[in-house]
């Protein structure tokens, strides 16, 4: 390296995380940084990573993190997991590290540097979390994880499901903080890097755990080591079982299968009496009976995705099972639930979602499962007794009022085939999270709509009943209050959201969508009200999908300032009579806005319309400072976004009335405009995607001065515009100046 260096940057350049280059020592180009190394005299070590102050940059531990440093080879992955892992920690520990480096010659490997950071965890709950981590697989969920440690019973201090996973969360954050884990495509999962996952499953082995993903297992281990294994993770492996495994230690056995024709030897569970966490994907149960009188510690059972789950096997579930705490047969084909599981006391999460062939449940087993604080019924066929009706007396299954008697119960993830089915005292506004399905859609509902996936916590209610009156039930109306997902289909006899369904204005409402509504005809219309409405104040995105006879969104109401003041996304599809979607007095409201999406609405001619004469005549400036996305298409009325300038001989998408600063994509599909841009100072400085197809009227694309502005744009598409002449006008011909600027 060069010597005249005071610091640099270390960064990756086109690399996945799999495969890290070594350290360059200088690279141009606009790149992420990784981590700052700093000169220390005549050397370079990593400052920031390894919490080494100013102040302290030529004290004993920065020549340790100098020779450290060096002992890594240059290796990102080994310095960054290595610098964290010592962080906050003592000179001490930095000595030992460097002691341990030099005599074992561990120069540059991922594994030291990751068991370094595992043997500094503050406690025995982080090691074991990590170690877990691991053997679950990438991007694994949070949820599985949590299940699996209220099956092992190792979190101190925590005996609900809401605090494991609060706990869990905690710990994960703190691997995180220490290089272990990455962030993960979503906020409900977790994953590690490869090379530190290696590392992790080498520590785990060292540690009695058998982990095998996606390989041949050609031969068992040995029976010394059966004896020692704590936990056994098959995932996905081409494998034969023998009749049984004596594994008198083993606390886990999760085996994923590729084929749901493999089936578990009779008694095969026999020697794993120890056993707490069960999990079985994708098997033939039909021999697995007879091993259930084995299991009597087990805490945790997944039967998921499998088949011949018949009632013998329920029953003996029921029967030899009471320890349980969390039980899952989501995806499998069980029938029925027997009496037997009134005994199941201590069950804590109830999983039968996606049980598509689940009919009966006996009556009094869900009131039995008085510890019950999550169930998880989504995709049955359960034919639910109904309270108080003459008609129902043979019924011999459960009502959903037995839900009322589970005191401790925090989350639910219901489907009820009808309004006539819900209990008198509805208590789903005291759950701490839940996804009601009300009723069953008689469309194919787009991807925009599609129910949360049951493990996001959130409150979520989908109204897809026939019923007049069910809005203005008692308990539909308590649930609005704190609904914060809200999906309403057919919803006959409502004109107007905000007046028939909750005057509060939907106080916790972040996302709303109203599908196939014909009735509907305002989100808010004018009544007469003395203050200005409080509405929709959380909503963060809107979809409006087939709605016939809706005129606009809101009439003229006086709206307070915190309205639709979070409103992000709006998407509106197939509103044959909307005319516009903004009256000019709501802009002012809409700070937050960043999509807006129209299509396939026959008679819209403006987004923007201006309701008083005097904002028309006066040109009022309309200011949308946070909107990126701007998508138009089939809008055979459409003159402009807001069109006071616009006549039917010259209509103008945008002029300067309208201000957007953050733009990046613009989508305009079969609208009959003259003209994008009107005027002096064109908005399209952060433009990176434009796309025009089917717009006959126009014959030019750009003009030379909207081109010279468009400085960040990255795609453009043209396709099907009939009379387009130019895609670049040059407004001023004699202009050679200004045309050189724009092929440069």
């Amino acid at each position: 390296m060069d010597s005249t260096l005071t610091s640099f940057t270390v960064y990756l350049v086109g690399y996945t995380h799999n495969s890290y280059p070594t350290l360059p020592t200088g690279i141009p180009g606009p790149i992420s940084t990784l981590f700052t190394m700093e000169r220390i005299g005549s050397d370079l070590i990593p400052t920031n990573r390894a919490g080494i102050a100013d102040d302290d940059k030529s004290s004993n531990r920065a020549r340790l993190a100098i020779e450290i440093a060096m002992k890594c080879s240059g290796l990102p992955m080994s310095i960054v997991t290595t610098a964290k892992a010592l962080k906050n920690q003592s000179d001490s520990v930095w000595e030992e590290t460097l002691k341990t480096l030099e005599r074992k010659k561990l120069t540059g490997t991922s594994e030291y540097s990751t068991k370094l950071s595992y043997q500094l965890l503050e406690n025995e709950e982080l090691k074991r979390i990590f170690l877990l981590c691991a053997c679950l697989g990438q991007d694994a969920l949070v949820s599985d994880l949590v299940r699996l440690c209220i099956g092992l019973d190792f979190l101190e201090g925590v005996y609900t499901v809401r605090d494991a996973r609060d706990q869990v969360q905690m710990l994960l954050m703190h691997l995180e903080e220490s290089g272990l884990l990455s962030n993960s495509y979503s906020n409900d999962r977790f994953t590690m890097q490869n090379l530190i996952r290696n590392a992790a499953l080498l520590i785990a082995s060292e540690n009695n755990v058998f982990m095998l993903a996606k390989r041949k297992l050609d031969e068992w281990p040995d029976d010394d080591k059966l004896k020692r294994y704590t936990a056994i993770f098959l995932h996905q492996c081409d494998v034969e079982f023998p009749k049984n495994l004596k594994c008198p230690k083993l606390r886990v056995f999760h085996f994923h299968n590729n084929h749901q024709h493999f089936k578990i030897p009779k008694d095969f569970f026999g020697g794993m009496k120890e056993l707490r966490a069960l999990v079985l994907l994708g098997i033939d149960l039909s021999e697995m009976s007879s091993s259930m009188k084995y299991l009597t510690k087990l805490r945790k059972l997944c039967l998921e995705e499998c088949i011949n789950l018949d009632e013998n096997l329920c029953i003996d579930v029921g029967k030899f099972m009471k320890n349980l705490r969390i039980l899952s047969f989501s995806g499998s084909d069980i029938k029925s639930l027997p009496t037997e599981f009134k005994d199941l006391s201590k069950l804590q999460i109830l999983d039968l979602s996606n049980c598509s062939q689940l009919k009966s449940i006996h009556a009094g087993v869900i009131s039995s499962l008085t510890n019950l604080e999550e169930l998880y019924m989504r995709n049955t066929l359960v034919e639910w007794r109904v309270d108080n009706n003459r008609e129902e007396t043979e019924n011999k299954n459960a009502s959903l009022s037995e839900l009322g008697h589970l005191n401790q119960i925090t989350n639910v993830d219901l489907q009820i085939p009808s309004v006539s089915h819900l209990p008198e005292n509805l208590f789903f506004d005291k759950l701490h999270s839940y996804k009601i399905v009300i009723g069953s859609s008689s469309t194919h509902l787009e991807p925009d709509f599609k129910i949360p996936e049951k493990y996001q916590l959130l409150r979520y209610l989908a109204i897809l009943e026939k019923d007049v009156g069910i809005h203005s039930q008692k308990g539909i109306k308590i649930l609005f209050e704190r609904v914060e997902n809200l999906l309403l289909e057919e919803l006959n006899g409502v004109q107007d959201i905000f007046y028939a369904l909750n005057l509060k204005g939907f106080p916790c409402l972040k996302t709303l969508s109203i599908v196939s509504t014909s009735s509907i005809r305002y989100l808010i219309n004018p009544q007469e009200r003395k203050h200005p409405e409080n509405a929709f104040p959380k909503l963060e995105t809107l979809q409006i999908y087939k709605l016939d006879n809706m005129e606009q969104l809101c009439s003229r109401v006086s709206l307070s300032s915190s309205s639709f003041c979070k409103l992000k996304v709006v998407k509106i599809k197939l509103c044959g009579s909307l005319k516009n979607v903004f009256l000019m007095s709501m802009v002012k409201l809409l700070v937050a806005l960043q999509t807006i999406e129209v299509s396939e609405c026959n008679s819209l001619k403006e987004i923007v319309f201006a309701e008083d004469p005097q904002d028309a005549n006066a040109s009022k400036s309309l200011k949308f400072q946070e909107l990126r996305t701007l998508t138009l298409k089939s809008l055979p009325e459409f003159h402009g976004f807001c069109s006071i300038s616009s006549t039917a001989q010259q209509k103008v998408l945008l002029d300067e009335q309208v201000e957007f600063s953050k733009l990046e994509r613009l989508e305009l599909c079969s609208i009959q405009i003259h003209q994008i841009w009107n005027g002096k100072n064109p908005p399209f400085g952060k433009l990176v995607h434009l796309e025009v197809n089917g717009c006959d009227n126009l014959k030019s694309l750009l003009t030379l001065s909207m081109a010279i502005n468009m400085k960040t744009l990255q795609s453009l598409s043209v396709s099907e515009c009939d009379n387009m002449m130019h895609i670049l006008l040059n407004e001023n011909s004699n202009d050679t100046q200004s045309e050189k600027k724009v092929c440069t």
